[in-house]
């Protein structure tokens, strides 16, 4: 009788314990793969190559954009953009 109960209050703590141990697990591994597989460096360089470029677009070529714009407003024409 009394390893009977042994063996159900250790069932119950095994139980318990697994909970705890497969959250744990759980988040270490998320973490883990967030750390591994993150393109957040990839976006924030590719984002600041692409204001670089539109800061150089918009330098040499902002007044000459906006006039043909202008122009083919006054034409009825659309302006494609992307």
């Amino acid at each position: 009788m009394f390893n009977k109960l042994k063996s159900y209050i250790n069932d119950i703590q095994i139980s318990l314990d697994f909970h705890q141990y497969e959250n744990q697990c759980r988040t270490d591994h998320l973490d883990q793969v967030n750390k591994l597989f993150s393109t957040k460096q990839i976006e924030d360089k590719k984002q600041e190559i692409l204001n670089e470029i539109e800061r150089l677009v918009n330098l040499n070529f902002g007044n000459t954009i906006m006039q043909k714009e202008i122009a083919f407003d006054r034409c009825g024409m659309s302006v494609i953009s992307f």
